[in-house]
Protein backbone atom coordinates (compact mmCIF):
# COMPACT_ATOMS: atom_id res chain seq x y z
CA UNK A 1 0.00 0.00 0.00
CA UNK A 2 1.38 3.35 -0.98
CA UNK A 3 0.48 6.60 0.65
CA UNK A 4 -0.04 9.20 -2.04
CA UNK A 5 -0.22 12.70 -0.67
CA UNK A 6 -2.37 15.15 -2.56
CA UNK A 7 -0.48 17.88 -4.30
CA UNK A 8 -1.60 21.37 -3.41
CA UNK A 9 -0.88 24.16 -5.85
CA UNK A 10 0.45 27.56 -4.87
CA UNK A 11 -2.84 29.13 -6.00
CA UNK A 12 -4.77 26.90 -3.61
CA UNK A 13 -2.49 27.88 -0.73
CA UNK A 14 -2.93 31.57 -1.60
CA UNK A 15 -6.71 31.19 -1.83
CA UNK A 16 -6.84 29.37 1.51
CA UNK A 17 -4.72 32.10 3.10
CA UNK A 18 -7.04 34.83 1.78
CA UNK A 19 -10.08 32.92 3.08
CA UNK A 20 -8.42 32.47 6.48
CA UNK A 21 -7.57 36.18 6.78
CA UNK A 22 -11.09 37.13 5.71
CA UNK A 23 -12.60 34.74 8.24
CA UNK A 24 -10.56 36.15 11.13
CA UNK A 25 -11.23 39.72 10.02
CA UNK A 26 -14.97 39.04 9.85
CA UNK A 27 -14.88 37.36 13.27
CA UNK A 28 -13.04 40.34 14.78
CA UNK A 29 -15.58 42.79 13.30
CA UNK A 30 -18.42 40.64 14.64
CA UNK A 31 -16.90 40.62 18.14
CA UNK A 32 -16.27 44.38 18.16
CA UNK A 33 -19.77 45.24 16.94
CA UNK A 34 -21.30 42.85 19.48
CA UNK A 35 -19.38 44.56 22.29
CA UNK A 36 -20.50 47.97 21.00
CA UNK A 37 -24.09 46.69 21.13
CA UNK A 38 -23.84 45.13 24.59
CA UNK A 39 -22.18 48.14 26.20
CA UNK A 40 -24.53 50.60 24.49
CA UNK A 41 -21.78 52.60 22.81
CA UNK A 42 -23.96 53.11 19.73
CA UNK A 43 -27.75 53.23 19.58
CA UNK A 44 -29.31 49.88 18.68
CA UNK A 45 -32.47 48.92 16.82
CA UNK A 46 -33.60 46.62 19.65
CA UNK A 47 -32.58 47.76 23.14
CA UNK A 48 -30.70 45.06 25.02
CA UNK A 49 -33.31 45.04 27.82
CA UNK A 50 -36.10 44.29 25.27
CA UNK A 51 -34.22 41.58 23.44
CA UNK A 52 -35.60 38.72 25.54
CA UNK A 53 -39.20 39.75 24.67
CA UNK A 54 -38.54 39.26 20.96
CA UNK A 55 -36.14 36.30 21.12
CA UNK A 56 -38.54 33.49 20.22
CA UNK A 57 -40.59 35.28 17.58
CA UNK A 58 -40.73 34.19 14.00
CA UNK A 59 -39.14 36.62 11.54
CA UNK A 60 -42.46 37.88 10.17
CA UNK A 61 -43.77 38.62 13.67
CA UNK A 62 -40.50 40.28 14.70
CA UNK A 63 -40.52 42.53 11.64
CA UNK A 64 -44.19 43.38 12.14
CA UNK A 65 -43.90 44.18 15.87
CA UNK A 66 -40.75 46.26 15.56
CA UNK A 67 -41.44 47.75 12.12
CA UNK A 68 -38.05 46.40 11.12
CA UNK A 69 -36.83 47.13 7.60
CA UNK A 70 -36.59 44.15 5.27
CA UNK A 71 -34.46 43.46 2.23
CA UNK A 72 -32.15 46.37 1.50
CA UNK A 73 -34.15 48.56 3.89
CA UNK A 74 -31.59 47.98 6.64
CA UNK A 75 -29.31 50.43 4.83
CA UNK A 76 -31.52 53.22 6.17
CA UNK A 77 -30.35 52.31 9.68
CA UNK A 78 -26.71 53.14 8.94
CA UNK A 79 -27.18 56.85 9.45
Amino acid sequence: MTSDKARVSEEQITYATVLNIGMWLGFAILCVTFLLYVFGVLPSFVPIEDLSKHWGKKVHQFNHDLHAPTGWGWLSLIS
